[in-house]
């Protein structure tokens, strides 16, 4: 290597690892996103900081400390974790610290290995194999996930790009194809071929600085755009309008039971909270409950005295609100659409200013003001 490509490399490398230090701050500093999110990045990045440092290292010191090559070359044990945790997060399916400590625990452990230096990773039998089931399990996990969520998913791409979940979608694939690439190499390593270190680095690097960018658009979101009058409302709200109950033919319940079935509705919206679910349906609220269709349309027209879509966009609505009164509230009017069940923020902006007279981000001026 001559001393031209050397030194351009070393800016390179230098280049990746400020960016990754420039990212974490940014996103520590940050209010805007989800906070376990803006946690889970902030360690995903400073991991990857260790490749473009280890690669700085080896060009500059005859002996580059062990602890910073071992560390990123054990990367691939905290891959798979994070994909199911970021998938978890996009899905807003929330985690405790235990949970989480519990899925990153076998690169925690590693990490502490190679800081106390007791070796025992090189003692383990078969660590490879335990590194590919683990890699297995956690892939299976993310996409059976991603599977069951498919329509939220969906929803999430389709609907809400200017919210910073969105964003994480990206990520998540970038921890597939890390893992991807890692799995190659080890592979390659374990039938005696051996790939150029230098082309190891640089790719590892590449990916560093994809995973900051995309992380900084999840703050920054350099695509988000204002209320638009063309986009459309929810294609149930445009096929039936939410004011006007539908007619019942008959009427089933007694006030006893409809008593009865109101407390099951509102124990089943506190602990399940179907209004998150996007294709929430008159049908599928009802068979939730165990009754029919026709039963909860009078429950909700006779006794409630509003139509489905009312209560569902209301239910929606105290959601949002929990989310905009929140002390700690971190979340923009896009995040807050899209966590409060919202097909989309079209949806929410019309809902928002009809219960409120103002529009969202209104509403956040007074109540930081």
């Amino acid at each position: 290597m001559n001393e031209i490509t050397q030194e351009l490399m070393k800016a390179f490398f230098m280049f990746s690892f400020s960016l990754g230090v420039w990212t974490c701050l940014n996103l520590a500093l940050s209010r805007r996103g989800d906070r376990l999110a803006k946690l889970l990045l902030i360690f995903y990045i400073s991991a990857l900081m260790m490749v473009p440092l280890h690669g700085y290292a080896n060009l500059n010191w005859t002996v580059p400390p062990a602890w910073i090559q071992t560390l990123s070359q054990n990367l691939t044990w905290l891959y798979g974790p994070l994909a199911y945790l970021l998938t978890r997060t996009i899905l807003l399916k929330p985690a405790s610290k235990k949970y989480i400590l519990f899925h990153l625990g076998p690169f925690l452990l590693i990490c502490l290995d190679i800081l106390v230096n007791t070796n025992l990773r090189y003692k383990l039998v078969f660590l490879t194999e335990i590194l590919f089931a683990q890699i297995g399990i956690y892939l299976f996990m993310s996409m059976q996930l991603l599977f069951i969520k498919s329509e939220k998913t969906l929803a999430l791409i389709r609907n809400h790009r200017n919210s910073s979940d969105y964003w994480l979608i990206f990520l998540i694939g970038s921890l597939f194809v890390a893992t991807a690439i890692d799995v190659v190499i080890i592979l390659l390593f374990r039938s005696g071929a051996l790939l150029a270190f230098s082309k190891i680095i640089l790719l590892g690097c590449a990916l560093s600085i994809y995973v900051n960018a995309i992380a900084l658009f999840s703050i920054y979101q350099p695509f988000d755009k204002t209320f638009r009058n063309n986009e459309q409302d929810n294609e149930a709200e445009n096929q039936a309008d939410p004011s006007t109950p539908p007619k019942l033919r008959n009427v089933e319940l007694s006030p006893e039971l409809a008593a009865s079935l109101e407390e099951k509705l509102t124990k089943l919206v506190a602990e399940h909270k179907p209004h998150l679910d996007e294709n929430i349906s008159l049908e599928k609220l009802a068979s939730l409950i165990g009754i029919s269709r026709s039963q909860l349309s009078e429950l909700l027209n006779v006794y409630k005295s509003t139509s489905f879509y009312q209560y569902l966009n209301h239910l929606r609505y105290e959601e949002a609100l929990k989310l905009l009164d929140h002390p700690h509230s971190d979340y923009t009017v896009a995040d807050i659409a899209y966590r409060s069940g919202f097909n989309n923020r079209n949806s929410f902006y019309k809902v928002f200013k009809e219960k409120t007279g103002v529009t969202p981000k209104e509403y956040m001026s007074k109540r930081s003001a």
